[in-house]
């Protein structure tokens, strides 16, 4: 499934601390290592998606290993039978488990660039920009483009005319309030929505950091 978080902005350090104890000791040094507070609290809300993924899709309460590939992507060492892949922006995160390779990017919404826009735009993409929201498909585009780098654990590409999409890959994008969500999978993923409410009680059924 892909689940996300928006208005992570309404988040503050005192209520990030009260789900400390359900974050591994390397991703509270990760959350640390952020100068400013939102970055830190968008960082521990992405890992706790993760684990709430992992609970509902597996039964997983442990606390997950995470390792990390030669180019930076994340995996579960203790679990390698499952993908899962985080990303954050200013307004909010999101976290995509499944059984199949995967890739996901949020992003929030960014005025249109048109000399960007001719480099990783179609024609087809150019067309929607001039008769439609401008800012919003420029926004998509860039994130399907930036969930396919992580599909395949290579980054993006800055020529879409060059890039061929992923082999074995769905493409899924969201235009949501306050961003463009999307992912590129194996399989399709249902897309799921919490709230800051439902956190607490969702995270008293992990088992805490050790």
């Amino acid at each position: 499934m892909l689940y996300y978080i928006d208005l992570t902005e309404h988040f503050d350090d005192a209520m990030t601390d009260a789900l400390l104890p359900y974050v591994s000791a390397q991703r509270r040094e990760r959350a640390e290592s952020y100068l400013r507070s939102g970055d830190r609290v968008r960082s521990v809300l992405s890992f706790l998606l993760l684990r709430i993924g992992l609970l509902r899709e597996y039964g997983i309460t442990q606390m997950p290993q995470i390792a990390f590939m030669p180019k930076g992507k994340p995996y579960l060492a203790d679990r390698k039978d499952i993908r899962f892949n985080l990303s954050h922006c200013a307004t909010g995160v999101a976290c995509a488990v499944s059984d199949g390779e995967v890739g996901v990017d949020i992003q929030h919404y960014v005025p249109f660039k048109a000399s960007v826009a001719e480099r990783i735009m179609s024609a087809e993409e150019l067309l929607e920009a001039e008769t439609g929201d401008a800012d919003a498909v420029f926004t998509r585009v860039w994130s399907l483009m930036e969930s396919e780098g992580k599909f395949t654990g290579d980054g993006i590409s800055l020529n879409l005319r060059q890039r061929r999409a992923p082999e074995r890959c769905l493409r899924q994008s969201y235009v949501l309030e306050h961003f463009a969500l999307s992912v590129t999978s194996e399989k399709p993923l249902a897309l799921v929505k919490l709230c800051a409410a439902e956190l607490p009680a969702l995270c008293r059924a992990l088992e805490p950091q050790k």
